[in-house]
């Protein structure tokens, strides 16, 4: 809610920073309308419950005080619940970007609770001091992200620790996701050639059950169950071979002597 009345420049209806102007009416008007405005936007952003709670106060920077004192988190306390989340998160057969994001976004909310004393000088010495905190931070949160690694992960998290120089946590990330990558790309080919090789076996291979090739025991029709127009099928293709009668070699005649090329001719002599 403070990023999103950042953004429309209003943060300061809420904050008192930008005061109701009693000299000009004009710049009343126009704050009272962006007091509104604010007031509407708190309004669609909390429950019923409590929207019961401040839905007559007229002013937005009233309302704001009011839920900051309700609801907000002591500094130390939510802290404490980001590490213990930190720790917690594993990536659990998530895509490791996704958990990548999962960790960066404890990891922003962190260092944004942390207050940090300003410094107004700065020399050689105090800047390399700078420099190693810094560095030791890098490295506490790729501690971090590789201890919530799965462990499809341990060859590549082991190879990155034994670097001279560790890595930061983002060049680590995109290191696993390249590893990630590989191992789909492989999976994918491996079950091609998998499915081509189960199909070649299939074709090349002889049925125990009937004793014809181009299928396997599990896929012949005797162990699975012939289809149910298999019979249907069966008979009209039985009643078209003995129904027709075609005249050639091996055909009888009506009288029961064999007629075949040249069978009228024989009849006609004998006739003679």
């Amino acid at each position: 809610m403070e990023l999103a009345l950042t953004t429309k420049r209003k943060l300061g209806i809420v904050t008192g920073g930008v005061s109701r102007d009693k000299s000009d009416i004009v710049k009343q008007e126009a704050w009272g309308t962006c007091n509104g405005l604010v007031i509407s936007w708190i309004l669609r952003n909390v429950n019923d419950s409590i929207k019961r709670s401040i839905i007559f106060m007229n002013f937005a920077k009233f309302i704001w005080k009011n839920l900051e004192k309700r609801f907000q988190v002591n500094n130390g306390a939510r802290r404490y619940q980001i590490n213990k989340m930190l720790y917690e998160t594993k990536q659990n057969g998530k895509l490791v970007n996704e958990y990548f994001t999962d960790m960066q976004v404890l990891w922003e909310e962190l260092e944004n609770l942390t207050n940090y004393p300003p410094l107004t000088e700065m020399n050689a010495e105090l800047a390399e001091y700078v420099s190693f905190r810094h560095q030791q931070h890098e490295e506490h949160k790729l501690f971090q992200f590789l201890n919530g690694l799965d462990e499809v992960n341990a060859a590549i998290r082991t190879q990155l620790l034994m670097q001279i120089v560790l890595p930061i946590v983002e060049q680590a990330c995109n290191t696993v996701y390249q590893e990630e990558s590989q191992r789909k790309i492989m999976k994918q080919v491996n079950e091609e050639m998998d499915s081509v090789e189960d199909c070649w076996h299939k074709k090349s291979s002889t049925c125990s059950v009937c004793g014809k090739t181009g299928h396997i025991k599990e896929d012949c029709w005797h162990v699975k169950g012939f289809p149910t127009n298999f019979n249907k099928r069966g008979k009209e293709k039985e009643q078209g071979s003995t129904g027709s009668f075609r005249g050639g070699r091996g055909g009888r005649s009506e009288k029961g002597g064999r007629q075949g090329r040249g069978g009228s001719r024989m009849a006609g002599n004998m006739q003679a």
